[in-house]
């Protein structure tokens, strides 16, 4: 997380099945106690290749996609924000200050309405699970 901050994310169920279909490496799935996973930079590569005639991209544009889609799918913009852990826009200035409500009942809700779109998309099925090598 960005300047260290704890931010608590609820985990659609699509979610924890692509994280329980990997291999155990230790207690961490992301972060800097998990190297082969840890690099993003290190895949990027294989996984542009993968992806044949896609426009170029980078793993920020994986956190506006899932903002716009949620938004699109009737996510209210405040939980969005709570979501992607932004400390401006709905809940900056006086709002920020008094608003202390987790929105972790929301967050839980609209990832895991954004997880059943997302399966939608890819025809109703589980999201095939892909390991990219490191380099």
């Amino acid at each position: 997380m960005k300047g260290r901050r704890p931010h608590i994310l609820p985990l659609s169920a699509q979610a924890i099945a692509l994280i329980e279909a990997q291999p155990r490496i230790g207690e961490y799935v992301f972060g800097r106690e998990a190297p082969l996973i840890s690099h993003f930079a290190r895949v990027m590569p294989e996984l542009r290749t993968r992806m044949g005639d896609t426009p170029h991209f980078t793993l920020h544009d994986l956190r506006r996609s899932a903002a716009s889609g949620m938004a699109r799918i009737g996510v209210p913009v405040v939980v969005v924000e709570k979501i992607l852990a932004h400390t401006g826009g709905a809940l900056a200035g006086v709002a920020g200050v008094y608003q202390r409500h987790s929105f972790l009942p929301e967050m839980a809700a609209a990832l895991q309405k954004w997880g059943d779109h997302v399966e939608r998309l890819v025809g109703g099925k589980p999201a095939k699970v892909v390991r990219l090598r490191q380099r």
